[in-house]
């Protein structure tokens, strides 16, 4: 068995914890896009705390969906980034 590369271990925990934040950028785009403005209304009427909180987010749907990109972008060029990096270290 060969040894692995000393870098290489934590570059792809790093690429994990990336890749995870790239599902919850997704489905928070998926999620907050979906969302039906009559139900929050309707909730928020009700007292519903965090429907308040999702009809603030999508009061400006453009700019919550150009955040949500621009996250998910960085996110995944630092983890094809890191992920170039890494196989460069093993080979």
């Amino acid at each position: 068995m060969t040894d692995v590369e000393p870098g290489a271990l934590p570059i792809a925990g790093i690429i994990v914890i990336l890749l995870m934040m790239s599902a919850f950028f997704s489905g928070s785009e998926t999620a907050l896009t979906a969302t039906s403005r009559a139900r929050m209304h309707k909730l928020e009427g009700d007292g519903d705390r965090r429907a308040a909180r999702v009809n603030r987010l999508i009061c400006d749907r453009e700019r919550l969906i150009g955040a949500i990109l621009i996250g998910n972008n960085i996110v995944n060029t630092l983890a094809a980034t890191l992920a170039s990096v890494l196989f460069l270290k093993i080979f």
